[in-house]
């Protein structure tokens, strides 16, 4: 209909010729379509309207205004050193991350050593298996019976 409307004779063989002067017509004398048509021409050429296609578009089309769009929210390095600055920082980011796993690392084998050390303690009142169990079965052991005084020192003592 774009070639029709731009009277293209050669491209629209396809449409009947009365047709073709019923549709000039009405693109000329039509108080809708011309408001329209002039609204749609000052969108186009507005500065807001920046991805506007312009009708149908392919995809590689698409994809181009896009990334035009993409750069003037977030310019692309201006030059090699800039681009060798971005470089320096995804480096420094990437050795952050090794350097909080690496820490990570340690703190969980300190825990497990910690673990391993309560484990094996039988006056804490609270088993290995309770440990891994969680803190809520450690919670029901009951408290282990006070010490016995020495039998010579008191020989009247009640064990309660």
């Amino acid at each position: 209909m774009e070639d029709v409307r731009d009277r293209k004779e050669h491209l629209t063989q396809w449409c009947r010729p009365e047709l073709k002067k019923a549709l000039y017509h009405y693109w000329a004398t039509d108080e809708k379509y011309l408001h329209r048509q002039a609204t749609n021409k000052r969108n186009r050429a507005s500065e807001r309207c920046i991805i506007y296609t312009g009708g149908s578009a392919t995809p590689m089309q698409t994809k181009a205004k896009m990334a035009s769009s993409v750069s003037l929210t977030s310019p692309a390095p201006a030059g090699p050193e800039e681009a060798v600055d971005l470089r320096e920082q995804v480096q420094l980011l990437n050795q952050n991350i090794q350097d909080m796993a690496r820490q990570l690392h340690e703190s969980e084998m300190r825990i497990q050593a910690l673990h391993d050390e309560l484990s094996r303690r039988p006056e804490m009142g609270v088993t290995g298996e309770q440990m891994r169990a969680g803190s809520s079965s450690a919670a029901q052991v009951p408290p282990a019976h006070p010490p016995a005084p020495p039998e010579d020192d008191d020989a009247d003592y009640v064990d309660p």
